[in-house]
């Protein structure tokens, strides 16, 4: 019986720089609180396009439809810190990072790695209409309000990003736990 595991398509920041700053931010501000998400050692810093669910083997075949975006950087710049409450059975969670500005290349790339994965029968969890581009920081239970006490330096939301597409190991939370497949992997 094949077994089938979570992954997720996302957009890892190039820059050694921004990944250490948005682990120190999350931890700064959450670490505390955190419930089953805190970016760190087993939750790495990035930026879901499609999260899904398939048998390890067919990850190459994933991957190579993604070939002509394989070398592409994307270019990202953030909003503001986000606060999302949970609703339904995610009620009493609230998620807390950095809302990614809106970008219509952004939203089409989203739409292209859904329809190219569902070309291969693969069903992403969110669909490009309830897309919204976002870098975690933390999954918190919301019984008590969220403060945010350590936030990026002024210049952090004039500044632009880069990102490179990947395949990372996941779970059911959308942690991103490593990376399987990269356009700089060896």
């Amino acid at each position: 019986m094949v077994e089938n595991q979570y992954f997720n398509l996302a957009l890892i920041p190039e820059s050694i720089h921004l990944q250490t700053l948005c682990v120190e931010l999350a931890r700064a501000n959450c670490a505390d609180r955190s419930d089953s998400y805190l970016l760190g050692d087993e939750a790495l810093p990035h930026v879901t396009l499609c999260q899904f669910v398939a048998p390890i083997a067919l990850i190459n075949k994933v991957w190579n439809e993604f070939d002509d975006l394989h070398a592409n950087l994307v270019s990202l710049a953030f909003r503001h810190v986000y606060v999302q409450y949970g609703k339904g059975e995610l009620e009493g969670k609230v998620w807390v990072g950095l809302a990614v500005k809106y970008e219509p290349a952004l939203i089409e790339l989203q739409k292209t790695v859904f329809a190219k994965l569902a070309s291969l029968g693969i069903e992403g969890r969110k669909t490009p209409e309830n897309y919204f581009p976002h870098l975690t920081f933390a999954r918190c239970d919301s019984s008590a309000p969220v403060i945010i006490s350590a936030a990026p330096k002024a210049d952090f939301w004039g500044a632009t990003f880069q990102f490179r597409l990947t395949i990372g190991s996941s779970d059911e939370h959308g942690r991103y736990h490593a990376t399987v497949c990269s356009a700089n992997q060896v």
